[in-house]
């Protein structure tokens, strides 16, 4: 099956090594529709991605993805469903907002495309959930934080072991917002994932845990960047998993800190427990 590039590093090294660059399985054509809704009941900061506004759209623009650009156009382009999330100004959300995205027989591709915006003093806590009998996933997800703000995105992959699945998150956190980021991701066949935080403004702060499980001939790849550019701003990656059998994962963990990023700190810890001998 051919290949194409889904997630370029941001610094090349030796070719050799193999990590320059996640390639992955041709996209799918003659897309079908996805019918069921993510919300199992109805929440006021949901609606479909199609009611973005122009203010939304702007403000996302500057919420860049790790994800090669013919990648994150195809989301754009073939998307058969998607939100706008909305957190209005100093709202203060206690429950979970809850998006459940269910593959099957009669729904076996899902191309999601995910906006949220935060306004300024909000707190949240958003879950995207991607399970079942499915053949093949693409999502992406842009995040605009506004300053003051508290927002905790969680995704967790559990596809059966025949799918293809690549989500793609990017997220522009200004002033001293908070963003924390947890991923789980223990099914799929091939899994390529990639997170992009921007922390543009001082004070700024990003925390990202991930745990990960691979098991027969799986594949998994994540490539996650965070970009501090602001003074004194604050980063952490915690990557832990386990592989049993003949699979195989690639991370990519970059800090990098821009200039203008005076006092800013930055932490990346990755461990893998080998369960085959």
């Amino acid at each position: 099956m051919k290949s194409e590039i889904y997630s370029p590093i941001p610094e090349r090294t030796w070719r050799w090594l193999g990590v320059n660059a996640a390639r992955y399985s041709e996209p799918v054509t003659g897309i079908t529709s996805y019918a069921p809704s993510p919300l199992a009941a109805e929440n006021t900061y949901v609606k479909p991605i199609e009611a973005l506004t122009a203010e939304a759209a702007a403000l996302l623009e500057k919420a860049e993805t790790a994800a090669a650009a013919p990648a994150a156009d195809y989301v754009t382009k073939n998307r058969n469903s998607g939100s706008f999330v909305e957190i209005p100004a100093h709202a203060q959300a206690d429950a979970p907002i809850h998006l459940d995205y269910v593959l099957d027989a009669e729904n076996p591709v899902l191309i999601d495309e995910q906006a949220i915006i935060a306004r300024a003093g909000s707190r949240a806590t958003v879950v995207l959930v991607y399970r079942g009998e499915g053949a093949f996933h693409r999502g992406l997800t842009r995040i605009y934080i506004e300053p003051g703000t508290e927002l905790h995105l969680v995704k967790v992959q559990l596809l059966a072991t025949q799918t293809n699945h690549a989500d793609s998150d990017g997220v522009y956190a200004a002033g001293d917002a908070h963003f924390r980021f947890t991923a789980i991701e223990p099914g799929a066949a091939e899994s390529a994932t990639t997170l992009l935080v921007q922390l543009a403004g001082e004070n700024g702060e990003a925390d990202c845990e991930t745990l990960y499980f691979g098991d027969g001939e799986r594949r998994i790849d994540m490539n996650y960047i965070l970009r501090q550019m602001g003074r004194h701003t604050k980063a952490s990656m915690e990557v832990r998993g386990a592989l049993l059998g003949r699979s195989e994962k690639i991370f990519r963990g970059t800090l990098d800190f821009q200039r203008g990023s005076r006092g800013s700190v930055g932490r990346e810890n990755e461990e893998v427990v080998l369960l085959s001998p």
